[in-house]
Order: C-alpha cells, then structure tokens, then sequence
C-alpha cells in the first residue's frame, strides 16, 4: 500500500514580518539593521593606531627594550578613542624595523614575546639570550631595508576586552630588542614603526 505524500502545512509556519516606514521605504530598514548590530556589538569598531620609536645603543653596557601596549595606549589615535570608549582589545600589531644608523656599531636582537604585564608592575626586560630563544629572533642587516615582525593575539585572555582606564589595564607582549654588549659609540641605532589593529567597545 502506498501511503500518500504528506502536504506542507504553511499556515502554522512562523515568519518575521517587518513594517517598513512608507516614507523610508527599503533605506530605512537598512538603517534599523545598522543600528541594531551596534546594539548587538556594543558599538564595536576598528582602528588603527600607529607611532614610531627609536632603539639607541649605549657605552655603559647592553641594552634592552620592549615596544608593546604602553607604546600602542600612547598614541593619539588610541588616546582619542578611549576617551569615547569603556574597552578595548590588542588585535594584532605590526613592527617595521629600519637600521637608521648603519655605522654605529652595535649587534642588536628583536623578537616578538607574549607575556602577562599588569600596568601597575612596570615592564619586563628580557636579556640577548632570550631574544634570541624565540623562533622569529631576528638582525636587521646594516642598509638592507627593513624587518618586520608580526605579534597576534592568542588565547582567550589576549582577546578579551579590558578596561582603557588606566591603572588596572595588561600589557601582553610585543616587540622586544637587547644587544649582545656595549657599544664604542653611543647613538639612536633602531627605528621601530608601530601599526596596531585595536577594536574599541562600548560607548560612554
């Protein structure tokens, strides 16, 4: 016996209807889509934050550096969202770095670090040794251009958001550079270009 085919009862089928303003028409419900993914996001957006800073070599004995979230909270872009923002969060930064001094002598180390730094504990210094321990330890060759380095957020933590007031804020990792020993001649031997990817949340 062939049992007959079931027929689609379509009218207990529930479906979203929305009333469209007759005098916005299809751009006005654009518009209340727009607003209420922000709704949903907490106004989340994404900005770039970029500055650049010097690495100097010195007589007195090896030196060391880091270029992470400190460097990226004092940049303009950065200061002048916060101040319309509640949180935000380190996505990625990017690090160019330029020899601008091929003379001065001085055997200089960078690599990429994560670590966990309350802003109330001040900054970690890291030695030759360790620089180098990391898998994308890098020279930058004397008038041969640039080195890059990439540091990503890893991990629930680094990808949380987290209060722009400051204190009470982690510094995650970066950048970090330390030389082998002291330089004949002291100088400004590094130029570091920071671009950070930060997305800010919550509105004041």
């Amino acid at each position: 016996m062939v049992r007959p085919a079931r027929k689609n009862n379509k009218k207990n089928v529930v479906s979203n209807v929305r009333v469209v303003d007759q005098y916005s028409g299809s751009d006005g419900a654009r518009v209340d889509r727009i607003l209420s993914e922000l709704q949903n996001s907490h106004s989340q957006i994404r900005v770039l934050c970029s500055d650049t800073s010097t690495f100097q070599v010195n007589t007195s004995g090896p030196g060391a550096a880091n270029f992470s979230a400190s460097y990226v909270r004092a940049t303009d872009d950065f200061i002048s969202m916060a101040a319309q923002f509640e949180t935000y969060r380190i996505l990625a930064i990017r690090f160019d770095v330029y020899d601008v001094n091929p003379g001065l002598l001085g055997q200089v180390a960078l690599s990429t670090f994560h670590d966990v730094v309350p802003s109330n504990t001040g900054t970690l210094t890291y030695s030759f040794a360790q620089v180098i321990d990391a898998p994308d330890s890098q020279f930058v060759a004397p008038g041969t251009g640039k080195v890059s380095f990439t540091w990503m957020a890893k991990g629930t933590e680094e990808n949380s958001f987290q209060s722009d007031d400051s204190p009470g804020w982690n510094d995650y990792g970066g950048l970090r550079a330390a030389t082998l020993a002291a330089s004949p001649t002291a100088g400004v031997k590094l130029q570091v270009v920071t671009k950070a990817i930060v997305d800010f949340r919550g509105r004041i």
